[in-house]
C-alpha cells in the first residue's frame, strides 16, 4: 500500500524513481539496492556549492513543523484556507514548497517574522522603528 500522503510530507526528503506503471512499487530490499546504485553513481568528492549563511544550521524538523502551525494558523484566520475540501491539499502544496528550500533556522525565523509582520499590523499602519 505504501504511505499515506499525511506521512510522505513529513520526510526531510523524497525520492521519486520512474517505475514500471504495471508494478508501481518496491519491497524494501529492491529500494535499498536502488538508492545504493544511484548513490555509488553519484560518488563524486566535488563539494557542492551551497549558499547557507555563517553561524546557522539546517532547520530541524521541530522548527520547520513550527513555522507551518504558525503559517497555517494565520492563513486560517485571515480566511485563505477557507474552503474545507481544499485545505489538506492546499496545507500540503505550501508544506511542499518550504521542505524543498532546505531552510536553516535562521530562515525559519525570519520567515515567521515576515508572517508575524503580516498579520499583526494593519496595511495602513507602519511599524515605527
Amino acid at each position: 500500500k505504501g504511505l499515506k500522503n499525511e506521512d510522505i510530507v513529513l520526510a526531510n526528503k523524497i525520492v521519486i524513481a520512474p517505475l514500471n506503471p504495471g508494478f508501481t512499487s518496491l519491497n524494501l530490499s529492491q529500494a535499498v539496492l536502488l538508492l545504493a546504485y544511484e548513490w555509488y553513481k553519484l560518488a563524486d568528492d566535488t563539494p557542492g556549492a551551497e549558499l547557507r549563511m555563517k553561524d546557522t544550521r539546517p532547520a530541524n524538523k521541530q522548527e520547520l513543523l513550527g513555522l507551518f502551525e504558525h503559517l497555517e494558523n494565520e492563513l486560517d484566520s485571515h480566511g485563505f484556507l477557507r474552503v474545507k475540501e481544499k485545505r489538506p491539499v492546499m496545507v500540503q502544496n505550501i508544506r511542499n514548497v518550504f521542505q524543498r528550500a532546505n531552510m536553516t533556522e535562521q530562515e525559519v525565523r525570519t520567515f515567521r517574522g515576515v508572517v508575524k509582520s503580516l498579520t499583526q499590523f494593519p496595511r495602513h499602519m507602519k511599524k515605527e522603528d
